[in-house]
């Protein structure tokens, strides 16, 4: 079936006018149901002898495109390098016309292997020449899906929330409907994975709902590739917030549509996936079956990327369970480093094979692999910053260029009216001053609403919304940047976890209304007694977490000593007056209790865990 729709479709070209732009969109859309089929196609065309300089340059682009989207960037670098080759062959306005999509591509392929920087470079350049070819808007749009790649993998989710938006309505205004179902689903990861309860989850499935509706188009069964990668970013999702069961139905659905589709590196990432829901119960033989079957694919394959996210698994998954087959993992993940990655990426393999050799007993590889970690992690915040400047340059060249054109526009249309009526130039001035004003006006306004809605988004991500303090995302990451620091600089920290007493009966006598009376006195003490450089955030339900930079565990006792007095002291009109209610808390200290915030977290749970059983209103 396959061969006979390449065959018609290469007859039919044969017939029809040279390809262009609208062409390589064509085979993208075809690409939201099954990628695997389109590739076939122009790889068949490919093979023809007839072909023209332009209809092989676009079918290179096709097949590109397609061995990017199924997660096999090396197998789309022959492609690349044969289009490139092509242009030199093509007039200059031809050229001009066809380079900044291969450039896309370009762009893409770099980000897959790690330069993130040289793509970031190659989408600047693009974004300069995308103004004067044909499909420029279209060419814009897509590259956005590159900008959002930058910024999801340097987790600014404020900026991912306005570039996602910015895409799906110029997707819904060019109808480049697998651009907004994309843009749709970014939305709803960023919903969910910053959410700060059930009301913000299903307000992000909301949205995957209609990433899902916009893939399918109007065939009940269309954009089976899409929809099995939405389902597969809900689940991901989902379960990062700890929604394990609506994760696994989400898998479930993205697993069926890799499986019909036979979509090999599909199959092996819900796999993965599975595998770290299946860890996180401690299930690890199932998870290990899970990994071996996802392994047994993606070793046939041509994805590097996945292969790479496989082994590090595989690794932290022996290392936890102590499984004897760790020496081969290990082995498997130092091949590895001879490859081409992110810092990120490469500080991430760094870390578990120095966990993996810790647990061997074999400190010094252990030492010199945790060096290295920190070493890429130092490179990756450089990247971080040198693509952060790259894409602010991007913006505003299109900013200037958005400008430039108007000013042009503005110009042409003034030449005109003074050729018509030179008589009423003065008045013409006046409005055009007038209009400018106006603009102005507008501008400034448009960029305070953006400004206030963009501050509005922080803080819905990094608050609680019911106390107003630190929610667990913020209260988290300022805790592992300051272990960093106190790490380099060679100074104390602790950390405390602390539980409100009998919590539930308070919800029990008082209701609803006074548990969260009591948890918003709780955060005021918690701010009053708290030191400059400390910080207090909301755990989850009555649990918090605080972080006391420069402070060991032994001084924690002040802290508990003066948070009780002040809780004890608090009044509220939903409570009594004394409201008599306590609070446990366990302490660790950095170095006494770990090197890692997970260690320190695992460890004053524990002691949480004993001041809950030895009576209550306590610090262990």
């Amino acid at each position: 079936m396959a061969l006979l729709m390449a065959v018609c479709v290469g007859m039919a070209s044969a017939a029809a006018p040279e390809p262009d732009y609208r062409h390589h969109l064509q085979q993208m859309h075809m690409a939201e149901d099954d990628p695997g089929q389109v590739l076939r196609a122009a790889e068949q065309r490919l093979r023809a002898p007839a072909q023209s300089n332009v209809q092989r340059f676009w079918d290179l682009l096709s097949a590109a495109y397609m061995h990017q989207l199924l997660s096999e960037p090396q197998a789309s670098q022959p492609q690349l390098t044969q289009a490139r080759e092509l242009l030199d062959r093509l007039s200059p306005d031809a050229r001009k016309a066809l380079e900044p999509w291969l450039m896309v591509m370009e762009s893409s392929s770099a980000h897959w292997y790690g330069l993130i920087k040289q793509a970031a470079q190659t989408r600047l350049a693009l974004t300069q020449r995308a103004a004067t070819i044909p499909g420029g808007s279209e060419l814009r749009c897509i590259s956005l899906s590159l900008e959002l790649s930058e910024l999801y993998g340097a987790e600014h989710d404020d900026e991912v929330w306005r570039v996602a938006e910015h895409q799906e309505r110029c997707g819904r205004e060019l109808k480049l409907d697998f651009l907004r179902s994309g843009a749709l689903a970014m939305l709803a990861q960023v919903r969910i994975l910053s959410s700060t309860g059930a009301a913000d989850v299903a307000r992000g499935m909301a949205l995957m709902e209609q990433a899902l509706a916009v893939s399918r188009g109007n065939e009940p069964g269309g954009g089976r590739y899409r929809r099995s990668v939405i389902h597969y970013e809900a689940a991901s999702a989902l379960l990062y917030v700890n929604r394990v069961q609506e994760a696994l139905v989400q898998l479930d659905l993205a697993m069926a549509l890799s499986q019909e589709l036979h979509d090999v590196n599909g199959v092996a990432a819900a796999n993965m996936l599975r595998a770290d829901a299946l860890i996180l119960s401690k299930d690890y033989l199932q998870a290990r079956q899970l990994l071996d079957e996802a392994y047994a694919l993606l070793d046939k394959s041509q994805s590097d990327p996945r292969l790479h996210a496989l082994v590090i698994s595989q690794v932290d998954l022996h290392t936890l369970a102590q499984l004897p087959a760790l020496p081969v993992w290990l082995a498997r993940g130092q091949a590895l480093l001879s490859q081409q990655q992110t810092p990120s990426q490469r500080q991430a393999l760094l870390s578990v094979l120095a966990r993996g050799h810790a647990s061997l007993k074999q400190w010094q590889k252990a030492y010199d692999y945790l060096q290295d970690s920190f070493n890429f992690f130092d490179k990756a915040r450089q990247v971080k910053r040198d693509v952060e400047l790259l894409r602010l340059q991007s913006r505003y060249t299109s900013a200037l260029q958005e400008a430039e054109n108007a000013e042009l526009r503005h110009k042409a249309e003034a030449q005109a009216l003074a050729l018509q009526a030179h008589k009423a130039r003065d008045r013409l001035m006046w409005a055009a001053l007038t209009v400018l004003a106006s603009l102005a006006i507008l501008a400034s306004m448009l960029a305070l609403r953006a400004h206030r809605r963009r501050r509005l988004l922080q803080d819905l991500a990094l608050r609680d919304p019911l106390t107003d303090a630190p929610n667990r995302r913020a209260v988290s990451a300022y805790a592992q940047s300051q272990i960093t620091q106190a790490r380099r600089l060679g100074l104390p920290l602790a950390i405390a976890l602390i539980d409100l007493d009998h919590f539930k009966q308070v919800n029990d006598q008082h209701g609803h209304a006074g548990g969260d009376a009591l948890l918003q006195l709780f955060a005021t003490s918690c701010t009053t007694i708290l030191r400059g450089q400390d910080r207090v955030g909301r755990w989850g339900g009555e649990e918090w977490l605080i972080v006391t930079p420069g402070s060991t565990r032994a001084e924690l006792h002040a802290i508990f000593s003066r948070l009780q007095r002040h809780y004890a002291k608090a009044t509220s009109p939903l409570l009594p007056s004394p409201h008599e209610q306590t609070f446990s808390m366990g302490g660790a200290e950095l170095g006494l209790d770990g090197e890692s915030l997970d260690d320190l977290l695992e460890r004053a749970d524990e002691r949480l865990y004993q001041a809950k059983t030895q009576g209550r209103n306590r610090l262990v």
